[in-house]
């Protein structure tokens, strides 16, 4: 080993390591020296013994099975909570323990989660004012256990009015504070800790009183989707405040670090809908914090973390977040002039979506739009269509620049010109392929021609794309290329994943005389939509804005598959909801009822209106 990677070892190891020696094949023995692994720093705490894990194997069977009254239920978990103290650590702890427990707390009274708590810091402090809830909740078992033991305050805050139970809550409340002042003193290390991060941020919604219903962010589009309201006391919000001011003493590793970023992400999203202030300091400062690091360059933007998975998602929720000011500082400094070769990057693109998305106000959309409008197929090349669905939506939004870009749509997909082109267009977004990629070089000269490239290969965005151009204030456009559709394509669209919600979406802006040449195109073929999972789905959609004439073409046109109807999985439903059965039996009976069902669901609706 050369003296430099000498020197690179002996930084990485701190003096709380402990020497190890390694044989190696001439004999000698070197030194080397090691870190403690987890295992050996939680070597003081016992283990459950096998008696234990005996019972509590038992008290998850008993789990299984119903109580015949709350009052049963409530004294056998009494029961097992007695049983749990004195070795609530190890319980914690243990791998199959721990699962009986973490079902256990959701039955748990106040007064019961306060003696599991108390139990737990003493166990772990061993006599020493600081708490010291580390080992647990970075432990893999002991992570899920906290976690949930937070899980219950939203529950159990509802019971405190009771004067027992207030004074209970007191002594929680006091727990949950303890926990509360050890993480923001150990910040950095409960954050970057891979189970550890996981119970921080159920902390921060418990202190911030919102409940997110999903909290792994990467699944969230929006601050809108999955927030719960869950009121908070002063005294969790103020320890909430201190938290989230400690967390910009941190920002590089919220930063970097794949396990703390989406702390950091939970924090901006409670304080968006509690405290809207806070949320824009927590933004300002972690953008200055990025700004900083780009002192010594020419470059003023932040291309460099846009392009990082881990940065650019809080980069993300930040623009989220931002109200107007921050939102154009934001755009202004380190989007603006770059749009373009941010949205062809593989993750940057993301952060561009947002900040299309997330525009305030119809000026700055359109400084946006016109920024990009004009690169629209270099972003199509690189196959991130989200950005181009994301200006789509923006322009209904502000109702903002819709015909100029279906315009450069069409151009991007070369169905511009001639203009009997146009007519494939819908077919084109739907399978996100050009015009002579779609048709293979040969042009179709009339409509028999385009008929004799059956539908295929509709993607995921091509059907966003399109749901959204039907959204514009004129899709006459879209609107008649999906008219022009043939029976068979009509067919394919409706029993696909993606295009059975382009069909579904279409419906919505045809009128009666249009509904009943859709239903005559696809006489004949509606049984293959009524065994299919998505075209069962447009059967019903149908159905529900059919006239009594068009209803009864339906099941006459499906009655002589009466038994494969019965036999299909989803045939079977539609026969039931189609009445398919009685029609067969009784046609009359069967007109007036749907004659009167028609009536009062008009009936409704003027009520409504």
């Amino acid at each position: 080993m050369n003296p430099e990677c000498k020197d690179n070892v002996k930084r990485h190891f701190k003096k709380d390591t402990k020497e190890k020696t390694t044989s190696f094949k001439k004999g000698k023995r070197k030194k080397q020296m090691v870190k403690p692994t987890d295992k050996e720093e939680q070597s003081h705490i016992k283990k459950l013994d096998p008696l234990s894990r005996g019972y509590f194997r038992r008290v998850s069977e008993r789990l299984e099975e119903d109580f015949t009254t709350d009052e049963e239920r409530e004294l056998f978990v009494a029961n097992v909570f007695s049983e749990v103290n004195g070795q609530a650590v190890p319980l914690s702890m243990d791998s199959s323990g721990s699962h009986v427990l973490q079902r256990l707390l959701p039955l748990a009274s106040c007064n019961q989660l306060c003696q599991l708590l108390k139990e737990l810091e003493n166990e772990l402090s061993k006599g020493s004012e600081e708490s010291h809830f580390e080992p647990l909740v970075c432990h893999c078992c002991g992570a899920h256990i906290m976690e949930t033991v937070l899980q219950q305050i939203y529950r159990l805050r509802k019971t405190k009015e009771d004067s027992e139970a207030s004074a209970d809550w007191e002594v929680l409340e006091h727990h949950i504070l303890r926990l509360t002042s050890e993480v923001i003193t150990k910040l950095p290390t409960f954050c970057k800790h891979t189970h550890g991060s996981f119970v921080v941020r159920a902390l921060v919604q418990v202190l911030g009183g919102v409940l997110l219903e999903d909290s792994n962010i990467k699944g969230q589009k929006s601050l809108e989707m999955g927030l719960q309201d869950a009121p908070t006391s002063e005294v969790f919000s103020s320890a909430f405040k201190g938290l989230a001011k400690e967390s910009l003493k941190h920002t590089k590793v919220f930063l970097t670090n794949g396990s703390a970023s989406p702390v950091f992400q939970t924090i901006l999203k409670v304080c968006h809908v509690r405290f809207p202030k806070l949320c824009q300091k927590l933004g300002q400062g972690m953008l200055d914090y990025l700004t900083s690091l780009n002192q010594g360059s020419d470059c003023r933007n932040l291309q460099v973390f846009f392009k990082d998975r881990t940065s650019s998602r809080l980069i993300e929720n930040i623009v989220e977040v931002s109200q107007k000011p921050l939102f154009r500082t934001l755009y202004e400094n380190h989007f603006k002039g770059h749009l373009v070769s941010l949205a062809q990057h593989p993750i940057a693109n993301f952060p561009v979506q947002r900040i299309v998305g997330s525009a305030p106000s119809p000026k700055l959309f359109r400084q946006i739009f016109d920024e990009m409008v004009h690169e629209l197929e270099s972003v199509f090349a690189a196959k991130h269509i989200g950005v181009i669905i994301e200006l789509a939506e923006g322009c209904i939004r502000h109702g903002e620049r819709q015909a100029e870009l279906l315009q450069h749509l069409l151009q991007v997909f070369h169905c511009a010109e001639p203009p009997s082109r146009q007519m494939t267009c819908a077919s084109l977004f739907m399978t996100l392929l050009t015009y002579e990629s779609y048709y293979q070089n040969h042009e179709p000269k009339n409509e028999a021609e385009q008929k004799e490239r059956p539908l295929s290969g509709v993607v995921y965005n091509g059907s966003r794309l399109v749901q959204t151009l039907l959204g514009f204030s004129d899709n006459t456009i879209v609107l008649r290329s999906l008219r022009l559709l043939s029976s068979s394509d009509l067919v394919t669209l409706a029993c696909d994943p993606s295009g059975s919600h382009v069909l579904d979406v279409m419906m919505r802006h045809l009128n009666k005389k249009e509904l009943a040449k859709l239903l005559k195109k696809l006489k004949g073929r509606l049984i293959e939509l009524a065994c299919n999972k998505y075209g069962s789905r447009i059967m019903d959609k149908i159905w529900s804005t059919s006239e009594v004439s068009q209803k009864k073409s339906i099941v006459e046109d499906l009655a002589p598959h009466e038994a494969r109807l019965r036999s299909d999985i989803f045939g079977h439903h539609i026969a039931r909801n189609f009445a398919l059965f009685h029609f067969l039996k009784r046609k009359k009976e069967w007109e007036d009822i749907q004659t009167a069902q028609l009536k009062k669901r008009r009936m409704f609706n003027d009520i409504l209106e």
